[in-house]
């Protein structure tokens, strides 16, 4: 069961027996099986109603006001062996919504879905017996909340990247659900080295991550420390693109949250003098302070004997 299924259901079972001074808990309207009728309820906020048989259904809608994961959990107080949840977009013409997302009831009395949302409006959940139910009048509550844990979503490709400073440190998560990934770009105006380096990465999530720019396209993945680091040069200014996913091995339902800080580092000034084409000359008693960074690089520096001295060159 994913691990947020726990954390809701304790929620749900702490609102129905708290005591005075909570708000109280909202109930259906009937007639509310349909996308019309559905009935009005706020993030956060109680719902308790019934489904009073196979053939019942019951929608309620809510406003999304920002970006971020949409997590619905519904309590199945008695009586139902099964029950779903199906998620919709409720944006105009209403009535034909997108159905976005169906969740089945697994364990423990809960059934929940959770699903990113990316544009800001009314969406509506429909709760219905699912397979096996019980023939018995069924109550529930419904809990939905809206996760915001990420504040960079939705940078799920280039044209929506996140924009980064050299040195920033950014908190986020790959979501398991709706093929989530973060996208991050940074400008760079000389030739340098990023240095990459993701913390602190969630158990059960291998991060891969893709760089794309100017003349580049590489890959690398998590290793089994959950930290992820690596140097790579760039040796054309423009701008380049971090995408993070979910790797190969990833536990389907693990929130793939992490730290990340991306420095960039132009100390070597004659880069990128990686072979005889580009190398950078020098002249006699040059004093060069330059790097040899751990990612296949090589400084090639020619220089010109105009007659036979004594040669002598040192490296410090």
């Amino acid at each position: 069961m994913k691990p947020f299924i726990y954390t809701r259901l304790l929620l749900l079972i702490a609102l129905l027996f708290a005591g005075a001074g909570l708000a109280a808990q909202q109930q259906e309207t009937e007639p509310n099986n349909s996308i019309m009728t559905a009935d009005t309820v706020q993030l956060g906020g109680e719902f308790s109603g019934m489904l009073s048989d196979d053939s019942d259904r019951d929608f309620v809608t809510f406003f999304v006001p920002r970006p971020g994961v949409i997590e619905a959990s519904a309590l199945l107080n008695q009586g139902i062996v099964n029950a779903e949840l199906s998620l919709f977009d409720a944006s105009p013409p209403v009535g034909t919504g997108l159905d976005l997302n169906v969740s089945n009831q697994e364990s423990a009395g809960v059934v929940s879905l959770a699903y990113l949302i990316c544009v800001p409006g009314y969406y509506v959940l429909r709760i219905r017996r699912g397979s096996g139910g019980t023939a018995n009048m069924s109550p529930y509550t419904l809990l939905v909340e809206l996760n915001e844990s990420d504040q960079h979503e939705c940078n799920q490709n280039n044209n929506t990247a996140t924009p980064i400073t050299a040195g920033q440190t950014v908190t986020g998560a790959v979501y398991p659900q709706s093929q989530d990934r973060d996208v991050f770009k940074m400008t760079v105006s000389v030739a340098g080295t990023f240095k990459f380096r993701a913390t602190n990465i969630a158990a059960g999530y291998n991060m891969a991550v893709e760089v794309s720019g100017p003349g580049l396209s590489s890959n690398f993945f998590r290793n089994s420390f959950g930290e992820l680091s690596f140097d790579l040069r760039a040796c054309q200014p423009g701008t380049y693109y971090f995408e993070l996913d979910r790797g190969a091995g990833s536990s389907p339902g693990t929130t793939g949250s992490y730290e990340l800080q991306i420095d960039y580092y132009t100390d070597d000034v004659f880069e990128c003098n990686d072979d005889l084409s580009s190398a950078v000359t020098i002249v006699d008693c040059d004093t060069i302070y330059a790097s040899i960074f751990p990612e296949g690089d090589d400084d090639y520096f020619p220089f010109q004997v105009l007659r036979e001295p004594i040669t002598l060159l040192s490296a410090t």
